[in-house]
């Protein structure tokens, strides 16, 4: 595909009043996002993640769920990077019963965060684009992946497989996610992991 094409197909999602949603997630070769109690956090090597830096200072928010901020308490910045601002962090809830303690909530970036309660999706992208955001990074978890994925919401798709099987029933996955169908894929390695995107064929 084109960069004129892709334009096309941004400025079409853009038309309908919703940002360009791209869905991101590492995984494990069978696609596991978490690791088993005691093993760590982090799925993929330094060079993914350094390349999420660069995804997420060209991106103008960055969306996780309530569960995915109590559990990993990000920061969902961009580091190491010069931006003229940080994207805008949004998080989803249903109770809104948040701790106060989160990084999201009282760190330096506190005015760039954004709590959304009780909205349907097409609530949420028309709240965003409403703020100017046209293009939102979705990080996770797996259960907002999966929604946005069979809600046909998700325009774009980035995995960073590790090189390795997780094995744990427990462990956070998201296939409904990972199986879209993809256009114009993209393959790289970024040292050990592998770096699979696409734009999401809707029409399959």
């Amino acid at each position: 595909m084109s960069e004129s094409h892709l334009q096309q197909q941004v400025e079409v999602v853009h038309s309908s009043g919703r940002p360009w949603i791209i869905g991101k997630a590492a995984m494990s070769l069978n696609g596991k996002m978490t690791r088993p109690a005691g093993e760590g956090q982090w799925i993929s090597g330094e060079a993914s993640r350094a390349d999420v830096q660069e995804l997420r200072s060209q991106c103008d928010a960055i969306l996780i769920g309530a569960e995915t901020a109590r559990i990993d308490n990000p920061s969902l910045t961009v580091r190491e990077l010069e931006v003229p601002e940080q994207p805008w962090r949004v998080i989803i809830s249903r109770s809104g019963n948040l701790p106060k303690e989160l990084s999201l909530l009282c760190d330096e970036h506190k005015d760039r965060t954004i709590v959304l309660q009780n909205f349907d999706w097409p609530e949420v992208w028309q709240q965003l684009f409403e703020r100017g955001i046209r293009t939102v990074l979705v990080e996770g978890g797996g259960t907002i992946l999966n929604q946005l994925a069979a809600s046909k919401y998700i325009d774009e798709s980035i995995i960073y497989y590790a090189p390795f099987n997780l094995d744990g029933d427990e462990l956070v996955t998201a296939e409904t996610f990972r199986n879209l169908e993809l256009e114009d894929t993209d393959t790289t390695t970024l040292e050990a992991d592998l770096r699979i995107s696409g734009v999401v064929n809707h029409a399959l």
